[in-house]
């Protein structure tokens, strides 16, 4: 066979490789989706880590495999990719927020609290739940990495900033409606401080700064 020859069927084979890939990554998607659903999901850390794990590392093995395709066939795998990662975001997000009751401590009677930093400073001054404050931080970093990555208009900063901050209230609303946990007004405050981070950093990256 020529040289031109062997060539296409390598990039076929590369295809394949990368399919199988997303396969996996997708079938842990499902299996997410199947353990939340049906009621099983236990959100500890070491449970997070490894479907992210499951999910990023045969996505990310399958791109560095097909690194040298020509660039218009490596940006529609790129965007499946990151359909993969958003469709697991979203079934992660759901599973930690409406599958798992989450009693705040600093909580009213009613389920609502409308003061700024209220549970933030009681949390602080006893010590007392200082994961939740970070996860909160950085609870819809990743969903916010994802449509930036997805898509050219997100990246504007009123299209953003109105999204996350939609996206954030909604959340809270919804949790107070189904009751499976507080309307904390500080749990939004904390979601945008780790989305506004992100959105320093993707600026200062996109200019070069870093």
């Amino acid at each position: 066979p020529s040289r031109k020859e062997v060539g296409m069927h390598i990039a076929v084979w590369k295809k394949v490789v990368f399919s199988l890939c997303a396969l996996f990554a997708t079938g842990w998607v499902l299996y997410l989706a199947y353990i939340v659903f049906s009621g099983h999901f236990i959100y500890t850390f070491t449970d997070i880590a490894l479907l992210c794990f499951a999910v990023y590392a045969p996505l990310f093995l399958g791109i560095l495999f097909l690194s040298r395709c020509e660039k218009q066939a490596l940006q529609k795998i790129w965007k499946l990719a990151l359909y993969i990662c958003l469709a697991f975001h979203c079934m992660l997000l759901y599973g930690l927020l409406f599958r798992n009751y989450y009693i705040d401590v600093a909580g009213t009677a009613s389920g609502v609290n409308l003061v700024p930093f209220r549970s933030i400073l009681f949390k602080l001054h006893t010590g007392t739940a200082l994961s939740h404050l970070i996860y909160q931080l950085f609870l819809l970093v990743p969903l916010a990495l994802n449509l930036l990555l997805l898509y050219a208009q997100f990246r504007r900063p009123l299209v953003y900033w109105g999204c996350m901050i939609a996206i954030s209230g909604l959340i809270e609303f919804l949790q107070f409606i189904m009751r499976t946990g507080y309307c904390n007004i500080d749990d939004i405050l904390l979601s945008m401080l780790g989305c506004f981070l992100l959105y320093i950093s993707w600026r200062s990256l996109q200019n070069g700064k870093w």
